[in-house]
């Protein structure tokens, strides 16, 4: 749990991406139309493009997210 998120290519196994988040990722990333959604540890919630990472938007939550995305 080192804070980052990584992305591997389906064909190769490759990196394709790292982002760095605000803190660890206890609970799986979740991925729906494009985008992957994952919560902190650090109390933040991303919602990142799921072909180069960048984030889309992010939200403050009031505590750490322990849960993957509904």
């Amino acid at each position: 749990m080192d804070g980052n998120v990584y992305a591997f290519g389906e064909a190769n196994g490759a990196l394709a991406w790292k982002h760095k988040t605000d803190g660890p990722i206890a609970a799986s990333p979740k991925v729906q139309n494009g985008v992957v959604y994952l919560g902190t540890l650090g109390k933040t919630f991303y919602a990142l493009d799921a072909a180069s990472g960048e984030p889309k938007w992010t939200f403050a939550a009031q505590g750490r997210i322990f849960s993957t995305a509904p």
